[in-house]
């Protein structure tokens, strides 16, 4: 997976699709829901708290269930934890982890059948319990709504998880983050998030064909004279994708007029619904899955 960071405020220019931008900017312009699919999928009697639970769990935990190529793995998780939620079973409950054994494991995940896969399940419950005992429960920084609210989860989940950057889908949950806390009317700030381009956003950008130009450049430069293909430069395709995504985000935000995170929240509704559409044509999901790996036990 190529590394993925916030987006500066004047990002290098790209050649985009002109039509497709033109496109994108009605678009954006005449429709303005922001996501909903995660507030579909985890019931709201369930509280604020456990909606961040789920959401973070289905970002480190391995997948799951069965892959789809045109989904995240985040969101298949999500969905299928907060199905194991809707059934009263309390994933986080000290009840619930201290009784569990590989049995119940292997019902509650069919991934769990592979033996490295429950071991990292079960390595990662215990991390993520741990970070709540050591720096109080995620959900209650969103709560205090000071303005470098990101910055300060940051660390917080860096020092706890012993890692050097959040994982990319940490910033691809945020938009639905955002939903979970008005639902609970805890208007999140999201000032900080003004810079911060998804992935989701970039997949479906992409997908439409607005980078296809920005594509092309770096394609035709991987072929040599012989015909052959430049492996050095298709590695670097990934991060082409990300910077030209991020500059057709910039352009969208001059057309429109309108913040780059509203522009990010719509986009995400887009997606959503591109998901459900048996007509949809996005392209095969592009970022992979990386959970967070827990150090083993000594």
């Amino acid at each position: 997976m190529p590394s993925f960071s916030l987006s500066s405020p004047t990002p290098i220019p790209y050649p985009l699709h002109l039509e497709s931008l033109q496109m994108w900017g009605n678009w954006l312009t005449e429709y303005s829901n922001p996501p909903s699919w995660m507030l579909n999928e985890v019931d709201d009697t369930l509280g604020f708290e456990r909606a961040i639970d789920i959401a973070w769990l289905a970002i480190l935990l391995p997948q799951l269930s069965e892959y789809n190529s045109n989904t995240p793995t985040w969101m298949g998780n999500l969905q299928h934890l907060a199905q194991i939620y809707n059934t009263g079973v309390d994933l986080l409950s000290p009840a619930i982890i201290r009784d569990m054994d590989v049995g119940d494991l292997k019902g509650l995940f069919p991934s769990a059948h592979d033996s490295e896969i429950a071991r990292d399940i079960i390595y990662t419950y215990k991390a993520y319990i741990d970070l709540r005992k050591a720096y109080g429960h995620p959900a209650h920084d969103l709560q205090l709504q000071h303005n470098d609210w990101l910055d300060q989860w940051s660390i917080k989940w860096t020092q706890g998880l012993q890692q050097m950057d959040l994982p990319v889908q940490m910033y691809d949950v945020l938009p639905s983050i955002q939903q979970l806390a008005v639902r609970a009317h805890q208007p999140l700030n999201i000032s900080t998030l003004n810079n911060i381009i998804t992935p989701t956003t970039i997949q479906v950008l992409w997908s439409s064909g607005l980078l296809d130009s920005a594509v092309d450049i770096i394609t035709e430069e991987a072929e040599t004279p012989d015909k052959k293909t430049d492996e050095s430069a298709i590695d670097g395709l990934p991060d082409t994708i990300i910077a030209s995504g991020t500059w057709a985000v910039h352009r969208l935000h001059e057309m429109t007029n309108l913040p780059k995170s509203e522009i990010v929240l719509r986009i995400h509704n887009f997606f959503e619904q591109a998901l459900q559409s048996p007509e949809s044509r996005l392209r095969p999901w592009l970022w992979g899955h990386t959970p967070i790996i827990i150090t083993q036990p000594k």
